[in-house]
C-alpha cells in the first residue's frame, strides 16, 4: 500500500512539473495571439487609408467633369423646352412684341411648332407695314433645317413649303409695286450660304398664283443696290400662274395666262439671267396663243440671246 501511494504521489508530481514546464508555451502562445489581433486592428486602419485616395480622386473627377457638362446640360434643357408647345407659344409672343416695338412693321403669328431636330411650321403668318399693308400673308410655312451645316454658315434644308401665300412690296406713294400670290409654292432642297451669298435650290414648285409688277414711277429714280445674290435652281414647275408687267415709261404692257411652264438651268446674278425652256403653253390677254415654247434664253449685259428655238402655236412652227 505505500508503494503504491508513494507512485501515485510520484505520478501527481510529475503532473505539476508537467504543468509548469507547459506554462511558458501558454504564455507564448498567448503573446502571439495578442501580436495577431494586433495586426488584426491595424489593418482596417492601414485598408482605410488606402480606401481614401481613390476616393478623392473620384471626387476630383466628378468635380471636373460637372463643371464641363453642366453647361452643355443646361443648353440641351433648354432646347428640349422649346419642345414643348406652351413654351413655343411664349417664344412667339416674346419675338411678336419685339418686332411691332418699334412700330414701322406689325407681325402676328398664329401658332408655331417645333419638331425634332429643327422642323419649323407657322400658321397665320401676317406681316403688315407702318402703313397696314399686308407685305407678307401665308396660311402655313413650313421648313426643316440641317443642325450641323449651320455651324459653318450654311443653311440647307431638304423642303422649304408655303400654302396660300401672299407677298406685296410697293414704294410709298404707291408708284411701283411688287407682288405674288400662290396656293402652294415649295422649294425643295435648297441651300443658302450666307458668306457667299449664293443660293441653290433643286426644283422650285408654283401652283395656281399670279404675279405682277407695275412702275408708274416717272421721277428721277437713283441707282439701285447691285444684286449680289447668286440663284440657281436646277429645275422649275409652274402651273395655271397669270403674270403682269406694268411698264408705261418703257412702253412695255403684258398680261399672260401661263399653263404650263418647265424650264432647267436657271441662273440669276448681278447682271445675268438664263434658263432652258422645256415646255411652255401660254394665253396672251390679245389671244395669241403658244401651244409649246422649248429653247435656251440669256440675259446678260442688257443682250438677248436665243439658242435651239422651238415655236409651236395653232397655226404656224418655229424651229
Amino acid at each position: 500500500m505505500k508503494s503504491r501511494k508513494r507512485k501515485e504521489s510520484k505520478g501527481f508530481g510529475e503532473t505539476k512539473e508537467d504543468s509548469k514546464a507547459t506554462k511558458p508555451d501558454s504564455v507564448n502562445t498567448l503573446s502571439e495571439e495578442q501580436t495577431t489581433a494586433k495586426k488584426q486592428l491595424d489593418s482596417p486602419q492601414e485598408g482605410t487609408s488606402e480606401k481614401k485616395s481613390p476616393r478623392w480622386r473620384r471626387i476630383l473627377v466628378r468635380t471636373v467633369l460637372g463643371v464641363f457638362l453642366a453647361p452643355l446640360l443646361l443648353l440641351f434643357l433648354i432646347i428640349g423646352l422649346l419642345y414643348v408647345p406652351p413654351i413655343q407659344d411664349a417664344v412667339v409672343q416674346a419675338v411678336e412684341n419685339k418686332v411691332n416695338k418699334g412700330g414701322e412693321v406689325h407681325l402676328s403669328i398664329g401658332s408655331l411648332r417645333l419638331g425634332f431636330p429643327l422642323k419649323v411650321k407657322l400658321k397665320e403668318t401676317t406681316l403688315l407695314d407702318a402703313r397696314g399693308d399686308t407685305m407678307l400673308q401665308a396660311d402655313e410655312l413650313s421648313l426643316r433645317v440641317s443642325l450641323l451645316p449651320l455651324l459653318s454658315g450654311i443653311v440647307e434644308s431638304d423642303r422649304l413649303r408655303a400654302e396660300n401665300l401672299s407677298f406685296n412690296l410697293s414704294n410709298k406713294d404707291y408708284t411701283t409695286l411688287t407682288s405674288l400670290s400662290a396656293k402652294s409654292l415649295e422649294l425643295a432642297p435648297l441651300s443658302a450660304n450666307l458668306s457667299r451669298e449664293m443660293l441653290d435650290v433643286g426644283t422650285i414648285a408654283i401652283s395656281e398664283g399670279h404675279f405682277l409688277y407695275s412702275d408708274r414711277d416717272t421721277t428721277k429714280q437713283e441707282p439701285s443696290a447691285p444684286f449680289l445674290w447668286h440663284l440657281s435652281v436646277s429645275r422649275v414647275k409652274v402651273n395655271d400662274f397669270d403674270f403682269e408687267l406694268d411698264m408705261p415709261n418703257d412702253s412695255l404692257l403684258v398680261k399672260a395666262s401661263l399653263h404650263r411652264f418647265e424650264a432647267k438651268n436657271f441662273q440669276l446674278g448681278e447682271d445675268l439671267l438664263a434658263f432652258d425652256v422645256q415646255s411652255m403653253k401660254v394665253k396672251e390677254q390679245s389671244g395669241a396663243v403658244v401651244n409649246d415654247l422649248q429653247g435656251d434664253f440669256k440675259l446678260q449685259d442688257k443682250v438677248i440671246t436665243v439658242q435651239s428655238l422651238d415655236f409651236l402655236s395653232p397655226n404656224s412652227q418655229l424651229q
